[in-house]
C-alpha cells in the first residue's frame, strides 16, 4: 500500500479488510478519477445510476459528477487515482465514450500490469523523479483504457445498472434549478411524491439529505467559480445561497479551507 499527492495528482493503493463501514457518502470534485477493482464487488452511485462493479474493473468519474459507493463485502483491494484531466493530452481525452462510468476487463493484463508498474516506483522514488514517472503512466493509463473501452464495451458495462425514475427526476429538477432557492415542499408537489418518501430515496441510494446533496452540488460549482477566479462574494449568489455567512461556513465545513483559499488548492486528496 501507499499514497501520493500533489497539487496535480492524488494516487494511493489500499486494501481493506473487515470494513466497519457500509460506504462512502456522496461526493464531487472537479478532477477525473478513477478506480481499478483489484478485489471485491461493491454498488457505484453517479447521479442517477447504480452499478454493480466487480472485480477487474475501472471507475471513470469525470470532474464534479456526484457519486458514492456501497461496499458489497468487507474486504476489497483498489486503486484511486484522482487528477487534472489538463494533464491529458486533449484528443485522448475526448475519445472516452462520454456514457462510459464502468469498463469490466475482460482481459484485464494490461492494464494490471500497469497498475504493478506505479506499484513499484511508487515504493522506489520520490520527488520529482516519481512525479514525472507518475505524469508519464497516468497518460500511458489512460491510452490504454481509450483501447479497452474500444474493445471492451460490452453490454455489461453500457447496460449493467438500474435507476429510480424519481430520483432521477429529483436530481434533474436540482440541476435546473441549482442557482435558484429551492423549495423541496415545492419539490415535491412538482414531482407528485411526498417529503417523506423523498427523503427516503436520497438515503437508499446515495446516503444523504436532499439538503445535503443540493448544498454538495452548490459548494462544487462555487469551487469551479473561485478557481476560474472569481471573487467569493460575487460566487455565493451565483450559486444558490441566500447570504456569504452561510456560504463561507457550508465551504469551510466542505472543504476544510475557506473560499479565499481555492486558488491556492487543485486537487482533493484521498482519504478513504
Amino acid at each position: 500500500s501507499f499514497e501520493y499527492y500533489d497539487k496535480e495528482i492524488s494516487l494511493n493503493h489500499f486494501k481493506f479488510q473487515n470494513l466497519k463501514i457500509k460506504g462512502i457518502g456522496s461526493q464531487s470534485h472537479n478532477a477525473f478519477e478513477i478506480i481499478f477493482l483489484k478485489e471485491g464487488n461493491l454498488n457505484y452511485i453517479i447521479d442517477d445510476k447504480i452499478y454493480n462493479v466487480k472485480k477487474n474493473s475501472l471507475i471513470l468519474t469525470r470532474p464534479n459528477k456526484t457519486h458514492n459507493i456501497n461496499f458489497n463485502q468487507n474486504n476489497y483491494e483498489r486503486y484511486d487515482i484522482l487528477f487534472n484531466p489538463d494533464i491529458i493530452f486533449p484528443d485522448v481525452y475526448n475519445a472516452l465514450p462520454k456514457d462510459l462510468d464502468v469498463l469490466f476487463l475482460v482481459n484485464p493484463s494490461q492494464i494490471t500490469e500497469i497498475f504493478d508498474r506505479i506499484d513499484f516506483f511508487c515504493n522506489n522514488f520520490k520527488g520529482d523523479a516519481l512525479k514525472n514517472i507518475i505524469l508519464n503512466m497516468i497518460e500511458e493509463l489512460f491510452y490504454c483504457i481509450v483501447a479497452a473501452a474500444d474493445t471492451n464495451y460490452d453490454e455489461f458495462s453500457k447496460n449493467n445498472y438500474t435507476t429510480n425514475s424519481i430520483l432521477t427526476k429529483s436530481i434533474e429538477y436540482i440541476k435546473q434549478n441549482l442557482t435558484e432557492p429551492i423549495c423541496l415542499e415545492s419539490m415535491c408537489k412538482e414531482l407528485y411524491i411526498s417529503k417523506s418518501y423523498l427523503h427516503k430515496i436520497f438515503n437508499q441510494y446515495l446516503q444523504t439529505t436532499p439538503k445535503k446533496y443540493i448544498i454538495s452540488k452548490r459548494l462544487t460549482l462555487a469551487q469551479k467559480l473561485l478557481r476560474s477566479k472569481e471573487k467569493p462574494t460575487d460566487v455565493y449568489l451565483k450559486c444558490g445561497f441566500g447570504d456569504y455567512s452561510s456560504f463561507f461556513r457550508s465551504y469551510v465545513q466542505h472543504f476544510g479551507y475557506s473560499p479565499s483559499k481555492e486558488s491556492d488548492k487543485r486537487i482533493i486528496k484521498i482519504t478513504v
